[in-house]
């Protein structure tokens, strides 16, 4: 950090940390929000085609396609947002390393052996 004499520069470090900790923690609760809200509304496109399907009920072929698509609609907007998410985790890692942040974490990228201690294993890939 240019321009703090050495003694300053851990404590303004630390104070740095301390001052974003909520801003990660947010992020990942807006992270299990939108995955929370990816299952919510593919269960609801579930169940409308469930209904649909259901033996007797000979719902007309037009009834419901256009609130379908909205919900369709909802899904991908939802998908968008996730994608943005991504995207902030990309500039919050080099903002931190330009505020000479320490990194804990970066999506599934384990940068801090803390964290590898004590978080779920990161996903695999499965079926290539």
């Amino acid at each position: 950090i240019e321009g703090y004499s050495i003694m300053r520069k851990p404590r303004i470090t630390a104070a740095r940390n301390e001052a974003v900790a909520p801003i990660a923690a947010k992020l990942g609760d807006i992270e299990n929000s939108l995955n929370h809200s990816m299952l919510h509304i593919s269960e609801l496109l579930q169940a409308i085609a469930s209904a649909r399907l259901s033996s007797g009920t000979y719902f007309p072929i037009e009834l419901g396609v256009e609130a379908t698509e909205q919900v369709g609609e909802a899904l991908t907007a939802t998908l968008q947002g996730y994608r943005s998410v991504v995207a902030a985790h990309q500039h919050f890692k080099r903002d931190g390393e330009t505020a000479g942040l320490e990194v804990v974490s970066f999506g599934n990228a384990y940068d801090c052996d803390l964290l590898k201690a004590t978080a779920r294993a990161p996903l695999r890939v499965v079926g290539e």
